[in-house]
C-alpha cells in the first residue's frame, strides 16, 4: 500500500509539473548541449508558430539567430558567466518568417553528466510597440512646447509694437 501510495505521489507530483511548464506565459525550452531544442512548452510553440512536434530538434539559431549554441556552451564554463542568468533582448523568428522582439534568460543544469540549457522566452512586441508610442508621444509634446515658446517670444514684441502704435494713434489725434 506504501509503494502503491508513493507511486500515486510521485504520478501526481509529474503531472502537476507537467502543467506548471504548458501553461506559463512564457515559452520555456530546453536546449541540449549541440544547441538543438529538446523540449518546448505550448507558449513556445504558440509564440515560435510550431505545431507539437515540428519544434523539436530545430537549433537554437533558427529560433535566435543572435545566439549561438557555442556562446552557451562557452559560457557555462566560466566562473562568472556574461550570458547564463542575464535577460538578454533578442530577435526572435517565428517559423513563418516573421522576426519579433524577445527577452531571454538562459540558465544551465546537468542532468546526470549532460550539460543542458533552458531558456525563458518572453515576447516583447507589445511592450516595444507602446514604447516607440510614448517616445513618439514625448516627441510631439517637446515640438508643442517648442511652438509655444516660439509663439510666446514673438508675441511679446509684437504686443510691444501694437501697444506703442496705439499709443501714438492715440496722442496724434489729440494734436
Amino acid at each position: 500500500r506504501r509503494l502503491q501510495s508513493a507511486e500515486n505521489a510521485a504520478k501526481v507530483l509529474a503531472a502537476r509539473g507537467r502543467a506548471v511548464v504548458e501553461t506559463l506565459a512564457d515559452a520555456l525550452l530546453v536546449i541540449d548541449k549541440s544547441g538543438k531544442v529538446e523540449t518546448i512548452n505550448s507558449s513556445g510553440k504558440s509564440m515560435f508558430v510550431y505545431d507539437d512536434q515540428s519544434a523539436i530538434g530545430i537549433s537554437i539559431e533558427t529560433l535566435m539567430p543572435g545566439m549561438a549554441h557555442e556562446d552557451l556552451v562557452q559560457d557555462a564554463a566560466l566562473e562568472t558567466p556574461e550570458i547564463i542568468g542575464k535577460t538578454l533582448e533578442l530577435d526572435g523568428i517565428r517559423s513563418n518568417g516573421i522576426g519579433f522582439p524577445a527577452e531571454v534568460r538562459f540558465s544551465k543544469m546537468h542532468i546526470g553528466s549532460n550539460l543542458m540549457f533552458n531558456a525563458v522566452i518572453r515576447d516583447v512586441s507589445e511592450r516595444k510597440l507602446l514604447e516607440a508610442q510614448l517616445q513618439q508621444s514625448q516627441k510631439l509634446e517637446s515640438i508643442g512646447q517648442l511652438a509655444a515658446g516660439i509663439a510666446h517670444e514673438i508675441n511679446t514684441p509684437i504686443q510691444y509694437i501694437s501697444d506703442n502704435t496705439f499709443f501714438l494713434k492715440k496722442s496724434f489725434k489729440r494734436l
